[in-house]
This record gives structure tokens, C-alpha cells and sequence, in this order.
């Protein structure tokens, strides 16, 4: 097979530098926090220098101002409190949305734009899966031991296998032990969530060039997926899966338009799997947290391993405990809490260990800005939903319809653990939205174009 050059534009360094940015703030690659800190301005600061003449498009315009009020409310809460550093933390959080305003401003070819992202995307997600891959048949076969280091970025301790990643979620079973995958990610969840968008996207570019390499890159991924024991990203997956299956067998894929009719269908189908999610999330966490109670008290420690496929080790604390729908969430706490400070508490409370736990994403942003992040969460995810995600869907690229499944699995998923601010998170959105708006000049071109002709004749 022939390898074609790659020819070294500033809108491929440009996404090669974004890349490495979200890798920056989505796993954890340095111990130090000042070498993180440098590598993260010389990373923005190489940003900047390569986005070159920005171009402020009308939906680049609508996303990051629902944005910056959303985090306006945090601010309002964090000056409330008096809390300077939520206002730290709030800069943090801008910066990660800053790649949002990057990657919709500095796109002037569009279509290729996206598969440059997805496919330094998949790369890197492949790299990731070789590295579980090879660590996973290591530790089951008892050849490495992992190393307690402290983390500064974390303010706690890790298992340590140098290159090959962390493994803080490590059970035995039988004479063997048994790793949940995580590479450099904080947890096997964080890792399993970061893998569905290439998953989806590799099954698009398979269908759509029908070469085996797709189906290679298909199998590591799915094994990683899988190794992750994630029940989150388990269910998250399969209703962007059911989406993906409802929306192409149910509605006509060769038509790109989207009825109130078909809008009402949609948002039943969604809500159908957001409660679906936390159902069935509820009935696994309770079912596998009694099964592992009755073989501690069996002391059976062969099938109390296969609880520990999905439970974290017992030898192994987590800030998080092992809730599916965790039991932390403290919603009622929380607007206990908002009731006392209706413009929320600020970022702050995030970056400070054990403050205040809240691995969910809506409790995220109530906690931090108060009722007017509720409006505002509300606003942005209706837009994004009924203005691009179901464009996605309802288009008959599958490709397209591969993000938006991407946006509602993890969408869904950081219902459970997230904070609707992970950077690969919000470059899947912008690659939604810019797929959305390239369709829409395509067609608007086309248009004209039958117009021209039609004039002519």
C-alpha cells in the first residue's frame, strides 16, 4: 500500500496543536503542575500564532456568547462569594472553551477540516488502544507491578506503569489480576467516553471507503471500549447506537429537512434514552453493589472479582466511590444550597479537593452558577440540539449523523461523570456544527446553482 505525503499546511498545524491541547487537559501527562501550566501556554501560545486571520461566522457568534454567559454565571457567583479562586478556576474553564471559538473561527475549508480532526482523533485513540491493549495482557498475566507516585495536577496518588498508563481500578481473579483500562486518563470511565466518537467514526469511514484497515482500528478500539468496564459509557454508547438506528430506519435519509413532526419525535426518542439511562444506570449500580456485598460476606474472592470488573478494586480509594448514578451527586444538597445562594457558588469549589463533591455535569454547573445556569444549560442545549444535532441525524451523511450520535452519547454520559467542559467534548460539538453549516452552504449552492441554470435555458 502506497502512503500518501502529507503536505504540512498552517491548517494542519493548527489542528495538531489543538490536539495536543486537549490531550494537555484531558489526561494526566505530567506530574508536575508547573511543567503542565508551561506546556499548556506554549500550547495555546502556538494556537494562536497558526489560527492566523480569524473569521467570526454567524453561528460562531451565537454558540460562544451562550458560553461566555453561562460561564458569566459562575463569575456573578464567585463574586458573591467572594471566592478569588473561582475566578481562577473560571479562566481555566474560558480557555477550554476558547477551542470552540478556534476550531469555528479558523476553518475555511470545512469538509476537510472535520477529517483532519477526526482523523488525528482516531490516531491518537488508536495509540491509546494499543497501550490498554498491551497493558491489559500484562497485568492479567502478572508480568508488571505498578508504581504508587504522587500528583501534583491531582493532588493525590496514582498507580503508575510508566508509558503503558494508570491502573487504579485492578482486581484479582483467580491467580490472575484483572485491569479496567484507563491509559492516562483519571479514570476507566473518562477513557471509555473518549473513545466512542472514533468508534462511530471509524464505522463511517468503513462504510464509506470499504477498507478492511477500518475494520482493524475498529476491533482495538471496541476491545478498549470494552476493557474499560464502564457502565456509563456502556449504556451512553448504546443509545447513540439506538439513535443512529431510529433515525436511519425510521425517517427518509435522502432528505435533508426537518419537520416540527419529526422535531417532536426526536425530542421523545432523546428524553426516552436520558430516562432510560438513569434507570437502567440505577438497576446496575444496585445490582452489582449487592452482588459483590453478598460474595464479600461469601468471602468468595473469584466471583467477587467479577464485581470487581465493574466496581473499583477494594485495595484502590476514588474521590467518586463506585455509583454508576453515583451517590454523591447530592442534588438534594445541592438546591438546598442554591436555595440559600441563588446565583451559585463559582468554580472555585471545583479545583479544591474535597470540598465539595459533584461528578455530574448538570449538578456542575448548578452548583456553580446557580438558577441562571439552569437557563442557561437549558438555552444552550436546545440550540444545539434541534438547531445542529438533529441536523446531524436527520441528514443522509453518515459521517454526520456519526457526530451527532457522538454529541448524545456523550451528552448522556457525563449525566453521570462530567462536567459538559471536557475539550474533546467540545470539539466534537464544533465539528457537529461545522458539518451542519457546510451541508447548509452546500445545499444553498446547489440552489443557486439550478437557479443559474434554469435561467439560462
Amino acid at each position: 500500500m502506497k502512503l500518501k505525503p502529507v503536505k504540512i499546511t498552517r491548517n494542519l498545524m493548527l489542528c495538531i496543536f489543538i490536539w495536543i491541547y486537549i490531550c494537555l487537559n484531558s489526561m494526566i501527562l505530567f506530574r508536575n503542575s508547573d511543567i503542565r501550566y508551561a506546556a499548556n501556554f506554549l500550547t495555546m501560545a502556538c494556537i494562536v500564532a497558526f489560527a492566523g486571520r480569524l473569521k467570526l461566522y454567524d453561528s460562531t457568534k451565537m454558540i460562544m456568547a451562550m458560553y461566555l454567559l453561562l460561564l458569566s454565571t459562575t463569575a456573578l457567583g464567585a463574586g458573591f462569594q467572594q471566592d478569588v479562586y473561582g475566578f481562577v478556576q473560571l479562566c481555566k474553564v474560558l480557555l477550554y472553551f476558547m477551542l470552540l471559538f478556534f476550531v469555528l473561527s479558523t476553518s475555511e475549508h470545512r469538509q476537510k477540516t472535520i477529517e483532519t480532526y477526526m482523523n488525528i482523533y482516531l490516531f491518537i485513540s488508536i495509540l491509546i488502544s494499543l497501550q490498554c491493549i498491551v497493558l491489559f495482557f500484562l497485568v492479567w498475566f502478572n508480568c508488571v507491578e505498578p508504581k504508587q507516585i504522587y500528583y501534583e495536577t491531582i493532588g493525590g496518588n496514582k498507580q503508575s506503569f510508566g508509558i503503558l498508563g494508570y491502573g487504579d481500578a485492578i482486581n484479582y481473579f483467580g491467580n490472575s489480576q484483572f485491569l479496567r483500562t484507563t491509559s492516562f486518563f483519571r479514570e476507566p470511565s473518562k477513557l471509555g467516553i473518549f473513545l466512542i466518537a472514533p468508534i462511530l467514526w471509524t464505522y463511517a469511514k468503513y462504510r464509506e471507503t470499504r477498507e478492511k484497515k477500518y475494520l482493524i482500528y475498529e476491533g482495538l478500539l471496541m476491545f478498549n471500549f470494552l476493557a474499560t468496564f464502564s457502565r456509563a459509557g456502556y449504556l451512553a454508547f448504546a443509545i447513540g447506537c439506538a439513535s443512529l438506528f431510529v433515525f436511519h430506519t425510521a425517517f427518509d435519509k435522502r432528505k435533508y429537512e426537518i419537520t416540527p413532526t419529526k422535531k417532536v419525535y426526536a425530542t421523545i426518542l432523546v428524553l426516552c434514552g436520558a430516562i432510560c439511562f438513569i434507570v437502567l444506570g440505577r438497576f446496575l449500580y444496585q445490582f452489582t453493589q449487592s452482588e459483590a456485598e453478598m460474595y464479600d460476606k461469601a468471602n468468595s474472592y473469584e466471583n467477587n472479582a467479577i464485581m470487581g470488573m465493574i466496581n473499583r478494586s477494594s485495595a484502590m480509594e476514588s474521590r467518586y466511590g463506585n455509583a454508576f448514578i453515583r451517590d454523591d451527586s447530592n442534588f438534594e444538597t445541592i438546591f438546598k444550597k442554591i436555595s440559600e445562594s441563588p446565583l451559585g457558588y463559582g468554580l472555585g469549589w471545583s479545583g479544591r479537593e474535597q470540598e465539595f463533591n459533584n461528578p455530574t455535569a448538570l449538578g456542575f454547573w448548578v452548583y456553580s452558577g446557580g438558577y441562571p445556569a439552569i437557563i442557561m444549560i437549558a438555552l444552550i442545549y436546545v440550540v444545539l440540539f434541534y438547531k445542529y444535532c438533529l441536523a446531524c441525524m436527520y441528514s443522509g451523511d453518515l459521517k454526520m449523523r456519526m457526530l451527532g450520535a457522538s454529541f448524545i452519547s456523550i451528552t448522556i454520559q457525563n449525566m453521570s461523570y462530567g462536567s459538559w467542559a471536557e475539550p474533546y467534548y467540545l470539539l466534537v460539538i464544533s465539528l457537529m456544527v461545522l458539518a451542519v453549516e457546510t451541508k447548509k452552504r452546500e445545499l444553498n449552492e446547489a440552489c443557486v446553482h439550478e437557479k443559474i441554470c434554469a435561467a439560462s435555458s
